[in-house]
């Protein structure tokens, strides 16, 4: 299990997910469903613990031994969240980050805190070269959260995630291990 201690946050860790966790992860999601929803579509998908089991056995499958693509954000040992590098390419050496965060937490830092410090660990230890960020136009704390943690604005999809009825336009942020 691996573990990184954030900066400037005493207590707040990123600790390598595991399925034992899915039912404690689904109950934060269950429990704070409207803000953690309101840019993430795959609230909606989770009605169940399975489903939360499903999705990170699904993740932990693409993960190589040793370098870990998905972390809970936990202080004092409970989780406040989540952090993870999907659309995996070992390949290409990409991947495209991800994170919620519940909205107890939000507007400390801890989420850039966290950008950062997986940005690192990917960078150096799982090998990647790059790593986008898709952020929903409308959702200004996600677009700060990455312009802080050091990613490079490059476009904006218009209609390019659907949810909740509407499509959203996103903008697409990059940062590569070099910079």
């Amino acid at each position: 299990m691996t573990k990184i201690q954030l900066q400037n946050h005493p207590g707040v860790t990123l600790v390598s997910a595991r399925v034992e966790m899915a039912e404690e992860i689904y109950t934060v999601v269950d429990q704070d469903r409207e803000h953690i929803g309101q840019f993430l579509p795959f609230v909606d998908q989770t009605e169940v613990v399975q489903d939360t089991l499903t999705y990170l056995e699904s993740q932990l499958k693409i993960s190589e031994p040793g370098k870990e693509l998905i972390f809970t954000i936990q202080k004092a040992g409970q989780i406040i969240g989540m952090i993870e590098l999907h659309h995996y390419s070992a390949m290409d050496r990409r991947a495209e980050l991800g994170y919620w965060l519940t909205k107890a937490y939000t507007k400390q830092g801890i989420m850039t805190a966290a950008a950062k410090a997986l940005c690192d660990y990917a960078f150096q230890v799982v090998g990647l070269h790059q790593i986008i960020v898709l952020a929903d136009v409308e959702n200004p704390g996600s677009n700060g959260v990455i312009r802080s943690a050091g990613f490079t604005y490059l476009t904006t999809h218009p209609d390019y995630s659907y949810r909740a009825g509407t499509y959203h336009d996103m903008n697409v942020y990059y940062r590569l291990a070099n910079e």
